[in-house]
């Protein structure tokens, strides 16, 4: 069994989170809509942010496998907003 923390559970996240329980891994959960039941009814643990999830399965990975997953498109894009506003306000000094 690997640890793996999965952001982002929409159309493609959500099947790919099930079929990684499905194969006897445990998932640690986030994105901004509600966590579908069937997924922490399988033994996924739901964190309240990507941040959360990092850190979870960077602690396990210390005592054994943990692995990291972003199945949303909204996640990428947030990241890729912050990362603009950086290089803008640091071109700008």
């Amino acid at each position: 069994m690997i640890d793996i923390g999965f952001i982002g559970l929409g159309t493609m996240g959500r099947p790919m989170a099930g079929h990684l329980q499905a194969a006897g891994h445990r998932l640690f959960l986030h994105d901004v809509a509600p966590i579908a039941p069937e997924l922490v009814a399988a033994g996924g643990v739901v964190c309240k942010s990507g941040k959360e999830v990092a850190r979870a399965v960077r602690r396990r990975h210390h005592h054994g496998a943990g692995h990291a997953a972003c199945g949303s498109g909204a996640v990428r894009r947030r990241t890729a907003s912050r990362q603009g506003s950086r290089r803008a306000r640091s071109s700008s000094t």
